[in-house]
């Protein structure tokens, strides 16, 4: 079965973003996210995507969910399906927000990382609330903020219990 990942750094109150911009900057996270995401596909909102530049990222083939606009480099669908059936031979597809997405891809998805900062920043935009019932954690791992080390960062991996089908 293919792996549906929901990958986000989120705050205590579930926050994601700030006036379409994360709210900090961990190069660490940054770091890890590029580790882990890499040569494994993408799909973004237009939102996310305008706010890392309207450039997919490398080695990570691209789809931008939007109604209106076209983007060079990327394929562009209307729909998140669309964008999973764009990636059938992937054995991992990532989503990477924003909100709508998280959303909507929160009851298909078969994995969630997400990193947790154990801080409140002025967001306003949130990741969706979900179960956390309808999930197990199959990692947690430290990460250690050089700029704020005294700041908990966890970076944890979740699997749903019960694998819902990806058809949407």
């Amino acid at each position: 079965m293919q792996k549906v990942t929901l990958v986000a750094a989120i705050d205590r109150n579930l926050g994601i973003g700030s006036n379409g911009n994360l709210p900090w900057h961990i190069k660490e996270d940054l770091m890890d996210f590029k580790s882990y995401t890499m040569d494994k596909p993408m799909i973004l909102g237009r939102k996310s995507f305008e706010s890392i530049g309207s450039k997919p990222l490398k080695n990570r083939p691209t789809a931008v969910i939007t109604r209106s606009m076209h983007f060079d480099n990327v394929s562009t669908v209307e729909t998140l399906g669309e964008g999973l059936a764009l990636f059938p031979e992937a054995e991992e597809i990532i989503i990477g927000g924003g909100h709508y997405v998280y959303a909507d891809a929160l009851s298909i998805c078969t994995h969630m990382r997400l990193t947790h900062i154990d801080r409140t920043f002025n967001c306003d935009t949130f990741f969706p609330r979900f179960n956390e019932q309808d999930f197990k954690i199959l990692e947690q791992k430290p990460l250690i903020w050089e700029a704020q080390p005294k700041c908990k960062i966890e970076v944890i991996t979740y699997q749903r219990i019960d694998i819902p089908s990806t058809k949407k």
